[in-house]
């Protein structure tokens, strides 16, 4: 499954629950903010470094349990390490 095709279902699938804090500037940050409202932490693939920098956060996170199936399927831990700073977020996963 495509990221965009992910953020479709995401924010199709997904109700706004919780508010969003933006921690860098991105391009299209709507996007960002709108994934984070629905409780998901989102990042950013950084090539230069070969990381994940985290780039919104929401107020209140969503289990994974809650997502719909076909979300969940989609969904998978990546090692700490392609994380910038994730060391600070408990069970720190990526939805991708």
């Amino acid at each position: 499954m495509n990221v965009e095709t992910l953020e479709t279902e995401i924010l199709r699938d997904l109700s706004s629950v919780t508010r969003p804090l933006v921690l860098r500037s991105v391009p299209r940050p709507q996007s960002y903010e709108e994934l984070s409202c629905r409780g998901l932490f989102v990042y950013d693939w950084i090539a230069k470094t070969q990381t994940y920098e985290w780039v919104a956060l929401p107020d209140t996170s969503l289990d994974v349990a809650a997502l719909p199936e076909r979300l969940k399927e989609a969904s998978f831990p990546l090692p700490i390490d392609m994380f910038d700073g994730a060391r600070k977020i408990p069970g720190a996963a990526l939805i991708a």
